[in-house]
């Protein structure tokens, strides 16, 4: 057992040896995490009506903490087969949160001219369950499967107060002070045969996923939901060459999904001209890539050159718009496809034996196509960049 950590705490776990085939791992940890940040802002604001400038200072103070313990439970049972084993893990974890935001405006004097305090506080808990097995159908192949659940809950209260001069005090602004209930379901199961013939390798995936996200906005009658399934092929091969040169190909889709800030439905203030807010209604991304190469070795050092083709589907991007005057307001929004075709090379080389030396270079043609606020969002670009180690 251990104690210590930036912010105090303790984890400690314990291995225990069932059978010479059966391993059983506990594990625990608690502490505190907590952290601030302060930001100072120096602005000149000009007025094409009387041609008059003036300055003003934002001040901001950002701090988040909070209490967190976890646990967390492994098995794993070797088979005599070599290779041939089954492992399962149960991880649980809860933290309380409390967030606050601190922005004021001051005038030339030091006088404040604004302010707004944001908080947010609530629990978070997370359950996750998975199951892993490998069987080795042969000296080369072998058959992977395996399940996973995840489960997470939070309860989210947010609040903003706004300077008033006259009272000298922060007052609260009920309509901007709101509750959420946020719910995340995923479950999914997997099946991989990988083996090879002769000197091609291969290995060919399906992983299915059911997906429940609902957050709720307590008081409003509102929600957002989603509730689907989705398959996600993989496919990967190479083929063994003479003279250490090896051919590559694969295909593989992805999911990215928005963080949870990024679907928190409520007003942050960044600073005293930009509010930030996320979207609750935003879907996840989806990744298409193809990919082929070709790698060849010449004593220690290495040539790799690489073809990629991938497609993003609903691109998430963040989007700018005016929130009243003066102010900004990020968002995040789905605004269509994107779409990446380019070359990667990589060169290693071994001048000397104390010298290693790394040249990569990439060239892409980039994409995006989509529609935003009744708008194109269209655009393109050709880039390139180099890097050397």
């Amino acid at each position: 057992m251990e104690w210590g950590g930036p912010s105090g705490g303790f984890r400690g776990g314990i291995d225990i040896d069932l059978t010479p085939a059966d391993l059983l791992r506990f594990s625990v940890r608690y502490g505190s995490r907590h952290r601030n940040r302060d930001f100072e802002r120096d602005y000149k604001q000009w007025s094409s009506q009387d041609d008059s400038t003036t300055y003003y200072t934002s001040i901001s103070n950002f701090s988040r903490g909070g209490d967190y313990y976890s646990i967390n439970l492994d098995y794993r049972h070797t088979f005599p087969k070599e290779g041939h084993e089954i492992s399962s893990q149960i991880n649980f974890d809860k933290r309380e949160g409390d967030e606050e935001s601190l922005n004021e405006l001051l005038d030339e004097l030091g006088s404040k001219t604004s302010g707004q305090i944001s908080t947010e506080s609530g629990p978070r808990t997370r359950s996750e369950f998975k199951v892993d097995y490998v069987l080795p159908v042969n000296e080369d192949d072998r058959i992977e499967a395996g399940y996973q659940s995840r489960y997470m809950l939070s309860d989210d209260k947010n609040s903003m107060s706004n300077w008033n001069a006259q009272s000298n005090t922060y007052v609260l602004q009920d309509s901007f002070s709101h509750t959420t209930d946020y719910t995340d379901l995923i479950q999914s199961s997997y099946l991989i045969y990988a083996g090879n013939v002769s000197s091609l390798e291969f290995q060919v995936g399906l992983r299915g996923e059911y997906t429940y996200r609902l957050i709720k906005l307590i008081g409003e009658d509102e929600e957002f939901t989603i509730d689907r399934w989705n398959i996600y092929p993989t496919f990967h091969t190479s083929y063994q060459m003479s003279n250490g040169q090896q051919l590559m190909a694969s295909y593989t889709r992805r999911i990215y999904r928005a963080r949870g800030w990024q679907l928190e439905p409520f007003l942050t203030w960044m600073d005293a001209y930009n509010v930030r807010r996320g979207n609750p209604g935003l879907k996840p991304q989806y990744i298409d890539s193809y990919e082929a190469g070709y790698q060849k070795t010449i004593g220690k050092s290495l040539l790799s050159l690489e073809a990629y083709y991938r497609v993003t589907h609903n691109k998430v991007e963040r989007i700018r718009t005016v929130y009243e005057k003066d102010i900004f307001l990020m968002t995040f929004e789905n605004v269509g496809q994107d779409y990446a075709l380019g070359t990667e090379l990589m060169l290693a080389l071994f001048p000397t034996k104390w010298w290693n030396l790394n040249i990569m270079g990439n060239i892409y043609d980039y994409r995006v196509e989509g529609n935003l606020y009744g708008q194109s969002f269209d655009e393109g670009s050709f880039n390139w960049s180099t890097r050397v180690n």
